[in-house]
C-alpha cells in the first residue's frame, strides 16, 4: 500500500478538499486510478494494491477502538443512553445526565473521570480518585470500594474487569473509553500552567472556560505506580519535574510511557483540594 500525501478526509463519496473546496463524486475509486496513473514514480504492483485496497475498504479497515492502558484517566461512555459512568463521594454509581462523547467531557465533571489499574492477566481495574474508590461489581450491581489506588489486591475479583467484544445487540453492556488530558488552574492567579518549550510558565489571566485551541495547557497523566502520577506535555512531549531546590523544569523530548522508574523528580502525588 502507498501513502499519499493528500490533505483530504474520505467521507462515504465525498472527498473534502481543505481549506474550504468540496468536490462530489460519482466514483471515489475512478478519482484515485486518474491520480495513481499520473504518478511515475508509482509501480504498477503499488498501484493495484492501492486500489484493491480502495475497493475492499470495510469496517475492518476503521481505526481501532481506544484501549485503556494503566495510568490513563478516562471516561466511559455508554452509547445507547449517551451516558457516562459517575460515582459519588457516598459509594453509588450512577449515570450521568445525557452528554455526546464527541463533545468530550466537561471541565466540571469530576465523577466520570476514573484512572485506570493494572489488575494483572490482562485485566484492569478503575479507581475513582476524588472518592478514593475502586469501581466493584456484585450480584446487587455497581458498587464503589473504598481503597487507595496503590492498594489493590490481586484478590480483589469484584474489581477486575476485561475489556472485550461482545455480540450484536448488547446495546447496555457496550462502553467506550475517552482518554482525559487535564489542565492545571490557579484559582488565585487566573492562569493555567503551561509548558512552553523546555520551560513551565503560566497563562495569561483568564477564567475557568478553558479555550478550545490551547495545546501548551494540556497535560496527560501517566501512572508511575505507588499511587503517584507523572504529568506528561502533550504538545512538547516533556514531563514536568522538581529538582532537589524546588525549582520546576521540563525533561527532554519523550513519548508517554518513556520516563524510568527511577526519576523520582518526576514523580507527584494527587491530593485533595482543601475546601
Amino acid at each position: 500500500m502507498v501513502s499519499f500525501k493528500l490533505q483530504a478526509i474520505l467521507l462515504l463519496q465525498q472527498l473534502l478538499v481543505f481549506p474550504s473546496v468540496r468536490i462530489k463524486m460519482v466514483d471515489i475509486v475512478n478519482q484515485f486510478l486518474v491520480i495513481l496513473h499520473a504518478l511515475p514514480f508509482v509501480s504498477v504492483n503499488s498501484r493495484n494494491k492501492a486500489i484493491h485496497a480502495l475497493r475492499h475498504f470495510s469496517g475492518q479497515d476503521t481505526p481501532p477502538p481506544v484501549i485503556p492502558q494503566p495510568g490513563d484517566n478516562v471516561a466511559i461512555h455508554n452509547r445507547f443512553f449517551n451516558q457516562y459512568l459517575n460515582i459519588h463521594n457516598h459509594g453509588a454509581v450512577h449515570s450521568s445526565h445525557s452528554h455526546n462523547y464527541e463533545s468530550g467531557l466537561h471541565p466540571s465533571w469530576i465523577w466520570e473521570r476514573w484512572t485506570v489499574i493494572d489488575a494483572g492477566n490482562g485485566e484492569i481495574a478503575l479507581h475513582h480518585q476524588r472518592s478514593n474508590r475502586f469501581l466493584g461489581i456484585n450480584e446487587h450491581g455497581l458498587y464503589g470500594h473504598v481503597a487507595a489506588a496503590s492498594h489493590f489486591h490481586h484478590s480483589w475479583v469484584h474489581h477486575r474487569f476485561r475489556v472485550d467484544a461482545l455480540p450484536d445487540g448488547w446495546t447496555h453492556q457496550q462502553f467506550r473509553f475517552q482518554i482525559i488530558v487535564v489542565a492545571l488552574f490557579n484559582h488565585a492567579h487566573h492562569r493555567w500552567l503551561r509548558m512552553h518549550h523546555w520551560d513551565l510558565d503560566r497563562s495569561s489571566p483568564h477564567g475557568l472556560n478553558f479555550p478550545a485551541g490551547w495545546l501548551w495547557e494540556r497535560f496527560l497523566v501517566v501512572d508511575v505506580g505507588n499511587g503517584q502520577v507523572a504529568l506528561f506535555g502533550t504538545h512538547w512531549k516533556r514531563f514536568v519535574g522538581l529538582d532537589n531546590t524546588g525549582q520546576a523544569y521540563c525533561t527532554g523530548p519523550m513519548e508517554a510511557d518513556g520516563l524510568a522508574e527511577k526519576e523520582v523528580w518526576n514523580h507527584f502525588q494527587a491530593l485533595p483540594g482543601l475546601q
